[in-house]
């Protein structure tokens, strides 16, 4: 016996629909470059530790910790700039409660609460880029042997 489909129609707007996924996807983007800058931090981390009497690979280590820590700063300079960070904040809180978010407080409460968050992300692009200085200049003593 076959069963009888109810086509429910879809009202949500396509366009918003397409923002919200995009914003997910760069979401997903920034969250999988942290993930492999991290592995590559403790990967360098271990074996410039071991190799710490070997000043060619114990400097070549830093040396790349340093280029690869200053790509991830320029990379998270870029993502601040493009906003993504803050588009996919909105859509996270437009899920929980798209009434609060359409209205003129929500948005006022959401634009205080970016602005902590934004300071954040430049407080930790600051951070990252005053590693990547000490990590190139740590790799740069070690292999000009001043260690």
């Amino acid at each position: 016996m076959a069963r009888y489909r109810v086509n429910t129609p879809n009202f949500e707007n396509p366009a918003a629909k397409r923002a919200k996924r995009e914003a997910k996807k760069k979401y997903i983007i920034f969250r999988t470059v942290s993930i492999i800058y991290s592995i590559i931090l403790i990967a360098c981390i271990i074996i410039g530790g071991l190799n710490r009497n070997n000043s060619l690979i114990y400097g070549w280590t830093y040396v790349a910790l340093g280029f690869v820590s200053l790509v991830l700063t320029v990379f998270m300079i870029y993502t601040i700039a493009k906003g993504w960070s803050k588009k996919y904040y909105y859509w996270k809180e437009y899920e929980t409660s798209p009434v609060l978010m359409e209205s003129k407080e929500g948005k006022e409460i959401f634009k205080e609460e970016m602005a902590e968050h934004i300071f954040l992300e430049i407080f930790t692009v600051f951070l990252y880029l005053g590693l990547t200085i000490a990590v190139f200049v740590m790799g740069i003593r070690a292999l000009i042997s001043i260690v």
